[in-house]
């Protein structure tokens, strides 16, 4: 394009030369020499207007591809962004669940250590009520041998109740030991 331009601008030059040579008075340019010098600047005008046309383009062209690049570059920020929270959101999750878990376990452990509690509160009370028990055989067993000692005391006894007291006696100190 510029060999173009350097081309008319030269054969303008050559034929303003030559209609210049051949008149004294430069002044009057022959018809025919201003229509080619019409002729030569129009078509360095629409040259010019071609290769600013170009650039132009070219201009709009990088401006659209930097768009693009900034789009392209703003939707990978806001994709990594997305991707981002979702990983947060997901380690809040799982943090929460652990939580939950763990709270779950100790609950399940205070259920059992009360359970537990309970159960050894009831061995304990059956214990307890076992040794009252126990003390109130005892006791009857006493109360019972002293019965059977008052009465073998007494000379009223007869040899079938002297037996069977003597028997039960014998049973009460082997319960009693």
């Amino acid at each position: 394009m510029k060999k173009l331009l350097i081309i008319l601008s030269s054969l303008l030059l050559i034929s303003c030369s030559n209609s210049n040579t051949g008149n004294p008075n430069t002044s009057n340019m022959s018809e025919r020499d201003m229509q080619r010098e019409r002729l030569v600047r129009l078509a360095i005008e629409r040259q010019e207007k071609k290769e600013a046309a170009k650039k132009e383009e070219l201009r709009q062209k990088a401006l659209a591809e930097e768009a693009a690049m900034k789009q392209k570059e703003a939707e990978l920020k806001e994709k990594a962004a997305i991707k981002e929270a979702e990983m947060r959101q997901k380690a809040l999750e799982k943090e929460a669940a652990m939580k939950e878990k763990a709270e779950e376990a100790k609950r399940q452990e205070i259920l059992r250590a009360q359970e537990a509690k309970e159960k050894a509160a009831a061995n304990a009370a059956a214990k307890e009520q076992a040794l009252k028990d126990q003390r109130l055989s005892r006791e009857e067993i006493f109360r019972e041998i002293i019965e059977i000692n008052n009465e073998l005391d007494g000379k009223n006894v007869s040899k079938e109740r002297l037996a069977e007291l003597q028997k039960r006696l014998a049973e009460l100190e082997k319960l009693n030991k």
